[in-house]
């Protein structure tokens, strides 16, 4: 879906209409928002759709460490492997291209 087509503009309109639809019930808005990202990563390149909820389920996973150990060097442990693993992967695919073509 190319950011200039008829179809991701009725994409966003439709988003943004059932969003504004779920003003009040903030579950339900969150996972359609999460739901809506997968799908438009999916229609660019599916692939992009498993990476994407790889990284999300790294980042929950995190987040419920964080949230549940008693012990404050495990918390910062998890928040430091996840912000390393993120910014990783998004490092990769933003720049190795760039650094292996000035190479």
């Amino acid at each position: 879906m190319a950011v200039t087509s008829l179809s991701y503009f009725a994409f966003c309109f439709i988003v943004l209409v059932v969003v504004t639809a779920l003003q009040k019930d903030n579950e339900k808005k969150k996972l359609f928002l999460m739901l809506s990202s997968y799908y438009f990563y999916s229609t660019i390149d599916w692939r992009f759709s498993i990476l994407l909820i790889t990284l999300t389920v790294l980042n929950f996973i995190a987040g419920r460490v964080i949230d549940t150990s008693p012990r404050a060097i495990i918390r910062k442990s998890a928040l430091a492997v996840a912000i390393i693993l993120s910014l990783s992967i998004l490092f990769y695919f933003k720049y190795v291209n760039f650094f292996f073509a000035s190479i």
